[in-house]
């Protein structure tokens, strides 16, 4: 589901002439393997920490990135 969502916002965000910030909600942390995937295209993974918050990881800085 991840690798689809990924895809879907990688595909929208070519069209727009500014590149926006991208961030994914996913049900729980990602593990490591995403954490990676995430990093690499330049998006960040937001999930739940607990019934009242969220976490975000944190990209990579757009001049790190491609």
């Amino acid at each position: 589901m991840c690798w689809a969502a990924l895809g879907e916002l990688q595909d929208v965000t070519r069209f727009m002439d500014q590149r926006p910030d991208r961030a994914l909600l996913i049900p729980s942390a990602p593990d490591h393997d995403l954490a990676e995937l995430l990093h690499h295209a330049g998006a960040a993974a937001i999930c739940p920490v607990d019934r009242h918050g969220f976490a975000r990881t944190q990209p990579p800085n757009r001049d790190e990135h491609h």
